[in-house]
C-alpha cells in the first residue's frame, strides 16, 4: 500500500482495531491492557484535519490563527 499526501499527510498505525479504542459508556476508564489482542494492524489515513488545539474536544472549532483552512488531497494505492 501507498498512501500520498499533497503535500502532507496525517497518519497512524495500530495493533487495535477502531473500534477497539471507544469505551461502551465513555464514562469508564479505558486503559491499554483492556484492548484485545491482535494480529492485524489498522491504518487510519486522516482526510482533513483542522489545526492545532480547540477549546473543546466536541466540536468547537481551533482558534482562528492555529487552523488549517487548505484542503489538500492524497492518493492511496495498493
Amino acid at each position: 500500500m501507498l498512501a500520498v499526501g499533497q503535500p502532507l499527510l496525517s497518519a497512524n498505525a495500530l495493533h487495535a482495531a477502531t473500534d477497539d479504542l471507544f469505551c461502551a459508556t465513555q464514562k469508564e476508564d479505558f486503559y491499554r491492557y483492556q484492548l484485545p489482542e491482535r494480529d492485524t494492524i489498522t491504518l487510519d489515513l486522516d482526510l482533513q484535519q483542522r489545526g492545532l488545539g480547540g477549546d473543546n474536544s466536541w466540536g468547537a472549532m481551533p482558534h482562528e490563527g492555529f487552523r488549517l483552512d487548505v484542503w489538500r488531497s492524497a492518493i492511496v494505492t495498493g
